[in-house]
């Protein structure tokens, strides 16, 4: 079902646990056929960004808001600050699969981790964040490009204005002339340690 109504590369998408490999869409094609009515999103499903390097299931990193997201590049290509944790999570990954050859990259800062420190945000997974003195450090640590990601943290420091950070709200604070924007909690990279995860989308259901 995935294949018909998603299509491309959708039988692709790893599993965020084991027993969803049972789940083959049988009760929903039984009552197709006997005539049942449909209703929703046939092309979207529910999709979520975890750690690659997890061994356990469902190793989801939370935090996209609170830093940026870069493809193999480098390049951001999603607005992290658009909308809050949980109305954003599924499109993010989403656009991971569908765009970005299934592989993207969290990056944020010291600021950050501490304030999440010991928390479901990023500690769902079982593995430690990658973690360096330098952007440069930590994008090999990554396998990227060092420059490039670099370049992308500069720019994306300097694009960032000066309202307050504010969890509990859309505070606004945002980046401006940059091909993606961040739109609220647009925070500076600057403080080392930097850390980072490598990610890549797994199926939740459809």
């Amino acid at each position: 079902m995935l294949a018909r109504y998603i299509g491309r590369d959708s039988h692709k998408l790893p599993l965020i646990a084991p027993g969803l490999k049972y789940n083959k869409g049988a009760g929903l094609r039984m009552c197709l056929e006997v005539g049942a009515g449909t209703a929703g999103s046939f092309d979207g499903m529910h999709c979520e960004l975890v750690d690659t390097r997890a061994k356990k299931p469902d190793a989801v990193i939370w935090g996209h808001n609170y830093g940026i997201v870069v493809n193999k590049n480098c390049d951001r290509f999603y607005d992290e600050g658009k909308r809050h944790l949980f109305a954003t999570f599924e499109m993010i990954a989403l656009e991971c699969w569908r765009d970005q050859d299934m592989s993207c990259f969290f990056v944020t800062d010291d600021t950050i981790m501490q304030r999440f420190k010991g928390s479901w945000v990023y500690d769902t997974t079982d593995q430690p964040p990658e973690k360096a003195d330098t952007i440069e450090e930590l994008a090999k640590k990554m396998n990227l490009d060092p420059k490039a990601l670099k370049k992308t943290v500069d720019d994306y420091n300097a694009a960032v204005n000066d309202k307050e950070f504010d969890l509990m709200k859309l505070d606004g604070k945002a980046t401006t002339g940059l091909k993606v924007n961040k739109t609220n909690w647009a925070t500076k990279i600057e403080k080392a340690p930097f850390y980072g995860y490598p990610m890549t989308s797994n199926l939740t259901f459809t």
